[in-house]
């Protein structure tokens, strides 16, 4: 089972939990390019697409 909701923010669905040195944790979701930055206390710092394709 997998949480679906950190410190009271609703995630849709999350598909990985990284610990971000110095700045607390970076969680992915299942469905979409979002990534979400979380501090040491769980608080969501930001939450940003990030392009599943680049132009050269």
């Amino acid at each position: 089972m997998q949480p679906r909701l950190i410190n009271q923010v609703w995630l849709p669905g999350i598909r990985h939990v990284t610990q971000a040195t110095g700045l607390g944790w970076v969680v992915t979701e299942r469905n979409s390019v979002t990534v979400n930055l979380f501090d040491h206390e769980l608080r969501r710092v930001a939450r940003f697409a990030v392009p599943s394709t680049t132009r050269r």
